[in-house]
């Protein structure tokens, strides 16, 4: 079981486990008008659009519990790793604030030659 608060990227460190050498990106899917990370691509390390701005954004906009993962299919040929989970979610900020609700989601991540996240799709 994987706990996703343990993991460097959600802290904030979102170097340690994506690539410096190729242009990386991460994409939830969802539509925009439900929060300010969904339906939109953030791409690089650093900057307004890039993935240390979408990690700060589930950071501030939500809490989880309970995230198990399963399910796991490795595709070598490609370097690419897909995964189902779940996990209970709270809003934490303005109108949806307290509200829980359980999810099941889907992570796609492409890896570089250098064995670091290129892509992360969720």
């Amino acid at each position: 079981m994987l706990n996703l608060a343990e993991v460097s990227v959600y802290r904030g460190e979102v170097s340690k486990i994506h690539s410096k050498t190729h242009q990386v990106t991460a994409k939830q899917y969802g539509l925009p008008l439900l929060a300010p990370f969904l339906g939109r691509q953030f791409s690089g390390l650093k900057g307004p659009n890039s993935l240390e701005t979408y990690f700060s954004l589930l950071r501030k906009y939500l809490t989880f519990e309970n995230m198990t993962f399963d399910e796991w299919v490795v595709d070598a040929e490609s370097s690419k790793v897909s995964c189902r989970g779940g996990a209970k979610f709270k809003w934490i900020e303005g109108d949806g604030d307290g509200q829980w609700w359980d999810e099941k989601f889907m992570y796609i991540l492409d890896f570089g030659q250098d064995v670091k996240v290129t892509d992360y799709q969720v």
